[in-house]
């Protein structure tokens, strides 16, 4: 008996696949992706948490070293040095009168260094270190300005901001290797051996706002008015205009111009003067000729 066999058609519900490969990969790059901003977000949110609890001793004896390689290294003769040094007692002065007024949390501590450097800034880094420099002084319209700077920079030491900022960058350096990426752990390495020099870590703006505010309180109870930090925000705003409002999203510190105006908002709620005397800068903080 011959058999025949035939090809039976395929029942309705089920359907053959049309699928192509390219969407397969596309959903699976995503797929990987999407965990990989997940466990970012996640790591570097959990060390920006954690990395503040460590205790602030322990952030102090990491930092030390650097700045004692620091100041062993300023290359000056004995005059340009004695300057280097009168100048940074000043600034240190000016630095306690400041945290005498910021409630620091038991065991901490500030050291304000000086720099020679013309750029126009100054920051706060590991361990309670504050570098101001010589560009930054320059440009001070008055005491009042210069407090104010360094005040924003006790309070971001306060509130703990350099040991979150360090550990955000180690977490995202160490998830780059997780994932594959070779620099990740070499993104890390860099960062925790820049760490004491922290130009490299950058704060948030929720960050800056916290240190403006901060600041604002204590050169009001200082001074008895908050005068100076409008003076300050003026010069970085003549100095470096704020950007378009379109790009203004990428900056790390709040637009200038909503700086001074949270100054004046912020005096009215706590009652602080905008208006008042301002003290002159101090002679030994002034640029000489021919330095």
């Amino acid at each position: 008996m011959s058999r025949s066999y035939e090809n039976p058609a395929q029942p309705e519900q089920v359907e053959a696949d049309d699928g192509h490969p390219l969407t397969e990969v596309a959903l699976l790059v995503g797929t990987v992706v999407a965990i990989g901003i997940v466990l970012v977000a996640a790591l570097t949110f959990g060390a920006t948490w954690v990395a503040p609890k460590v205790p602030f001793r322990l952030e102090q004896q990491f930092a030390q070293g650097f700045f004692q390689e620091r100041d062993r290294a300023a290359d000056k003769d004995a005059v340009a040095r004695e300057r280097w040094l009168v100048r940074e007692r000043a600034l240190r002065a000016l630095a306690g009168r400041l945290v005498r007024e910021m409630e620091l949390p038991a065991g901490m501590s500030v050291t304000v260094h000086y720099d020679d450097g013309r750029t126009l800034n100054a920051f706060a880094t590991l361990g309670g270190h504050i570098v101001v420099y010589r560009g930054l002084i320059e440009r001070m319209p008055n005491e009042d300005a210069l407090a104010a700077v360094i005040a924003h920079e006790i309070a971001h030491v306060r509130h703990r901001h350099p040991a979150a900022s360090l550990g955000r960058g180690v977490a995202l350096g160490l998830v780059l290797s997780v994932i594959g990426i070779s620099s990740g752990n070499s993104a890390a390495e860099r960062v925790i051996g820049a760490a004491p020099n922290l130009t490299l870590l950058k704060f948030s703006r929720d960050q800056e706002t916290e240190a403006d505010a901060d600041a604002l309180r204590a050169i009001g109870k200082v001074y008895g008015h908050v005068g100076g930090l409008q003076d300050l925000f003026q010069v970085f705003q003549d100095a470096r205009p704020d950007a378009p409002r379109g790009a203004q999203f990428l900056l790390t510190h709040p637009i200038t111009a909503e700086r001074l105006q949270r100054v004046v908002s912020s005096a009215a709620r706590e009652a602080w003067a905008t208006t008042g005397a301002r003290t002159p800068l101090a002679d030994i903080l002034k640029p000489r000729r021919g330095e």
